[in-house]
This record gives structure tokens, sequence and C-alpha cells, in this order.
């Protein structure tokens, strides 16, 4: 599934992704390919990006929404930035 991870002033990530994990407002939600269309305020939390078996990619955020549509997942953060690839 496709991914995009967006600051206010940066795309901080966008690629091909078996899973992510994002830390949702009601607690950490797990996402794969096939998910059902939803939305999600986020909380403060870390994002976490699986793809091809790869360590995860881990990125800090603080608040915001994501959003999942046909198998692309964009995930729109008030702050946000790399923690390790």
């Amino acid at each position: 599934m496709k991914i995009d991870i967006v600051a206010p002033t940066e795309l901080l990530w966008r690629g091909e992704a078996d899973r992510v994990t994002i830390p949702a407002e009601g607690g950490e939600m797990g996402i794969l390919e096939g998910h059902t269309p939803l939305i999600a305020l986020l909380s403060q939390g870390r994002v976490a990006v699986r793809s091809h078996g790869r360590a995860d990619r881990i990125f800090d955020v603080d608040g915001g929404f994501a959003t999942v549509d046909q198998d692309h997942v964009y995930i729109l953060v008030d702050k946000g930035h790399r923690v390790r690839e």
C-alpha cells in the first residue's frame, strides 16, 4: 500500500509499505493492505512503517490525522520528524 507522511512544511516520507502503525486517539492502530476506509485523529506518539521485511521506519508525531482509502494511507501531522530509518 502507499504511504504519505506529511508535516506542514515538508514531506517526511513517501513510499510503499506492508504495514503502518499510528498513535490514534483511541489507542495504537495497525493498518494493513485492504484496510477499511477510515479517518482517525492522532495523538502524540510514534508512527512505524514496515516495508518488505525491513526494520521499521519510525517517526515521532505530535497530533494530526490519518486517512485510509483504497490502499493509500495519508498521515498528516501537526509536527513530526524521523527518529530512525
